[in-house]
């Protein structure tokens, strides 16, 4: 009864602070002195709604902001927040959700947090002298204060791992923000079942953009069921291209040319490839210093797509024959693969040094000239344009994962998402849904450049995160032919799609073709025939983790990285070593995590 009691005051809290200055309210007769008639309030409702776009859009307010751009562009920074104020609400008067997305009459404060990595800090350093700004007085800030007469404070920021951390001291503490992101599902099922969160599950009808709830059901729901405890949704996904995870394989095409070498379909075929590459002396130096395919000490990067090529996912949670789950690490088919990179180990074509090597390093030999063969995402060419600077000669291609035994090479896709979550204690959770509109009109403006991608990383600052969809990457893509197909109509393109246009017209126009660009070997092109092609599939496994796989799994992680690099670089035969691993997999408590996952599994037949 209590619970009840208290759902019914916040209910009626939630609908006296919902100020809405777009839309008025007719009264009824009787509270008007009985002096209009049902028919003329039905009347006064007709005229309402015939109201054009046009006009619902400029009737909504704007608010007053205490943050003034300086700078040596301050002029650039009020011309995008103008056009932002602007633009919002003709697109949200078009899709007819103008209430959804209305401001406070009263100003409202919100506080919030922000992580960040070295690369906005030092996109920050430069907005700074154009703009003024800063990371707590961001474009972001001044945009959801002047949108929604919201008072933006950020409460605390950390950098990488250690922002978890500084949250989890918080949930010790019960000291937390308003509206703050997480990173890690357990932590979302940690504050629901303390209490320390809403239950957000009612307001997403009534405050979730149709744009919105579209996107959270993109990967079939899985990131929202990742935070669904009893049935009720604790928090909003903040999705990335669930694409992101695939691996393509780059070869150097320059290369490939001079040799008369053809594209490779099979393992076989591209262990040519690497051997031609590795004795051909491109430079001339007479030395054997060309290293055959980049592989960093981390393993699963950069030799997904390999792992892939034999049917095997050691990352991932799989289906078994017999309708089972199955880890991927432990499957017989991981044999094959690291066979193949114990052959290419011995033969010299991975570094000996690859165990030492972080990503970075590894690539080195890349950026050198010195390497040309890699799996990786479709933004790694983004690196390799360094070296195309220094030697235009050089050229790129993406290609198909060859397959390793016969078959087609699956790729395994898994929910990419963290979360927006409001405290409990706080009266005002739909603030949450209206920054993630704004998030997706600013993506969709003619500015989105500037609001999403100035540096590569405005969007990082902004305390809810901009969503996208779980094919973000291929609905760009195919955004992007669309228009290429219509004789250049630009006035096809859509969101992101508007900032890649511009890219593969700009000063980026090499890596960007590389990417999402109308070539028979772009990376996107890739990707859409293996999704074409039924290629694509979710990981098997996405319930929530249990305090026993919480605690298991990283050590279980920690040693299959370990026991896949010692049967790599032969220090264990792969026969001696795989069983050894499997039986590590047991004694760490793989077998009772592989029971605990296959009764999630049941009960969601």
């Amino acid at each position: 009864m209590l619970s009840l009691l208290l759902a019914a005051v916040m209910a009626g809290t939630l609908a006296a602070g919902c100020g809405n200055t777009t839309t008025s309210t007719v009264e009824t007769a009787a509270t008007q002195g009985g002096t209009e008639t049902a028919a003329e309030t039905e009347q006064q409702k007709t005229a309402g709604a015939e109201q054009t776009e046009e006009q619902q859009a400029s009737e909504r307010p704007t608010y007053p902001s205490d943050i003034t751009a300086t700078g040596t562009e301050a002029d650039v920074y009020n011309e995008n927040m103008e056009n932002l104020k602007e633009f919002f609400g003709e697109y949200y008067a078009s899709t007819g959700e103008l209430e959804k997305v209305a401001g406070y009459d009263e100003p409202v404060s919100v506080k919030t947090t922000i992580y960040y990595d070295v690369n906005l800090q030092d996109a920050y350093a430069k907005f700074s002298g154009k703009y003024g700004e800063t990371m707590e007085k961001s474009r972001w800030i001044d945009a959801i204060k002047q949108i929604y007469n919201v008072d933006a404070e950020i409460a605390w920021m950390a950098q990488g791992t250690d922002y978890a951390q500084k949250l989890r001291l918080d949930m010790a503490a019960n000291d937390l923000p308003d509206i703050f992101m997480v990173q890690d599902q357990s932590d979302v099922v940690e504050l629901a079942e303390a209490g320390q969160i809403w239950d957000l599950t009612d307001l997403i009808d009534q405050y979730g953009t149709e744009e919105m709830k579209d996107i959270y059901e993109s990967d079939g729901g899985i990131a929202m069921d990742k935070v669904t405890v009893d049935d009720r949704v604790y928090g909003l996904p903040i999705k990335l291209s669930d694409t992101d995870n695939f691996s393509y394989l780059w070869l150097r095409k320059d290369w490939m040319d001079k040799l008369n070498l053809e594209i490779p379909n099979t393992m076989e075929e591209l262990t040519a490839v690497i051997d031609a590459f590795v004795n051909a002396d491109f430079d001339g130096n007479g030395q054997k210093d060309t290293v055959g395919i980049v592989v960093d000490k981390d393993l699963w990067y950069t030799t997904r797509g390999i792992f892939n090529a034999y049917g095997a996912y050691p990352e991932n949670w799989i289906k078994t024959e017999d309708d089972q789950l199955e880890y991927g690490g432990i499957s017989e088919a991981n044999k094959d693969a690291l066979s193949c990179l114990a052959d290419w180990y011995q033969k010299g074509y991975i570094s000996s040094e690859f165990i030492t090597q972080d990503n970075t390093t590894a690539m080195e030999s890349v950026m050198s000239g010195h390497c040309g063969v890699l799996y990786g995402g479709h933004w790694i060419v983004q690196n390799i344009v360094g070296l195309h600077d220094l030697d235009p000669e050089s050229d790129w291609i993406a290609v198909a994962p060859p397959s390793g035994n016969g078959e087609e090479v699956r790729s395994p896709l898994t929910s990419n998402s963290t979360w927006v979550v409001v405290n409990s204690q706080y009266d005002h959770p739909e603030i949450a849904f209206k920054i993630q509109a704004l998030t997706r009109a600013a993506m969709s403006s003619e500015k989105a450049a500037w609001w999403m991608f100035e540096e590569n990383v405005s969007w990082q600052s902004c305390p809810v995160r901009n969503s996208v969809s779980a094919m973000d990457n291929l609905n760009t893509y195919k955004n992007l032919m669309e228009v290429y197909n219509n004789n250049e109509d630009t006035s096809l393109l859509k969101g992101k799609a508007i900032v890649y246009w511009a890219n593969l017209h700009g000063d980026g126009q090499w890596e960007w073709e590389r990417m999402f660009g109308p070539g028979e070997h772009a990376a996107a092109k890739v990707l859409e025939e293996a999704s074409d092609g039924g290629r694509l599939f979710y990981d098997a496994y996405y319930g929530i983790q249990s305090t026993y796989m919480r605690d298991r799994l990283p050590a279980i992680k920690d040693e299959q990285l370990i026991a896949f690099t010692k049967m790599i670089n032969g220090e264990l035969s792969v026969e001696e070593g795989f069983e050894q691993w499997k039986e590590t997999f047991s004694s760490l408590g793989g077998d009772e995590i592989t029971q605990e996952v296959n009764e999630w599994y049941q009960g969601q037949q």
